[in-house]
């Protein structure tokens, strides 16, 4: 029953996250300015997150909203770990806004274009990589709660395994079609520079595996040290990135970015594997196997499967419900 409530959860947030960012394009294509469609997404995004408080009291009685719930001594536990979880969108700032500013201060805004399209074409593939995450961090927070180590190991291998073939394979795809399609998206006005979009990309395949991993770590509440260690990678990349795009342009300005993501996997992927009381050689085996469960066509039968037993468990707690 939890795990059904989970995916349909983790479901049902991805299509209203869509829903608000589809809301959000309404103003831009009437033409309206960037303050108006900051407000209409806004508002969409308080609604969204009304509908989900609502579900959730419908779905699951026992929440109760409201004040007379709070804990000042369980805020004050919860508020280090929470603001700790900020240094994620700082390091994410670092990495994106603050590599662009680097680029434009040793280049100029003529290299800010090139390098900014380029590296949004290859960030294609860290969607995928946002999936595996998303569908495996509730799984990994019950299996661990239940004291479930070989669970654990069996989840983070899989994840790392899969997050790797499915970037692999996305990046291969932007690697043929990416510069033809940043010609094309800028209408011609940015050149594509498939070597620049190559080594772009190898920086994904890194970032995947590490920040997979790093699920089981945020999933146990143990993202703290994790946090801080992103925003200082992050932030001492942008500095290299100055001086390294000073010295070898646009190249060394990419080629800059794989120091966080090298910084991030030597200190992640020990911290995962102490933490799943897994070792290298078990993790790096199950990498470079694949079983028949995770065959594409396998997959597809477990999710129809997946899927009809969720019809079913719903079916049967809306039965229940008076």
């Amino acid at each position: 029953m939890h795990r059904a409530l989970l995916s349909y959860g983790n479901f049902l947030k991805s299509c209203l996250s869509l829903a608000a960012f589809g809301v959000q394009l309404v103003p831009v294509m009437m033409g309206y300015g960037p303050r108006t469609t900051a407000m209409v997404f806004a508002l969409a995004n308080i609604t969204v997150t009304l509908i989900l408080c609502l579900m959730v009291k419908r779905d699951i009685p026992w929440i109760s909203y409201g004040w007379s719930h709070a804990s000042l001594q369980e805020i004050k536990r919860l508020t280090r770990p929470s603001l700790a979880f900020m240094g994620f969108p700082l390091g994410n700032a670092l990495n994106i806004q603050g590599s662009q500013l680097a680029v434009n201060y040793a280049l100029g805004a003529d290299a800010v274009a090139i390098f900014g399209t380029a590296r949004t074409v290859s960030r294609l593939a860290l969607q995928a990589v946002e999936m595996v995450k998303n569908t495996v961090w509730p799984e990994l927070s019950i299996a661990f709660g239940a004291g479930n180590m070989e669970l654990v190991r069996t989840l983070h291998r899989r994840a790392c395994q899969i997050a790797l073939f499915v970037s692999l394979s996305v990046v291969v795809i932007v690697a043929a079609l990416g510069p033809t399609f940043l010609h094309k998206w800028t209408l011609g006005k940015v050149p594509s520079s498939p070597g620049l979009v190559g080594l772009l990309l190898v920086v994904v395949v890194f970032y995947s595996l590490w920040s997979t991993s790093s699920t089981l770590v945020a999933a146990i509440n143990l993202h703290e040290r994790l946090a801080m260690m992103y925003s200082i990678a992050t932030g001492v990349t942008v500095v290299v990135t100055y001086f390294a795009a000073r010295r070898y342009g646009l190249f060394g300005a990419a080629g800059s970015l794989l120091l966080s993501e090298l910084i991030m996997d030597a200190y992640v992927l020990p911290s995962s594997l102490k933490i799943a009381q897994d070792t290298w050689g078990g993790f790096m085996g199950a990498m470079l196997h694949y079983p028949q469960s995770l065959r594409p066509r396998a997959l597809a039968a477990r999710l129809r499967r997946r899927t009809q037993e969720v019809e079913v468990e719903l079916e049967e707690d809306s039965e229940i419900e008076p």
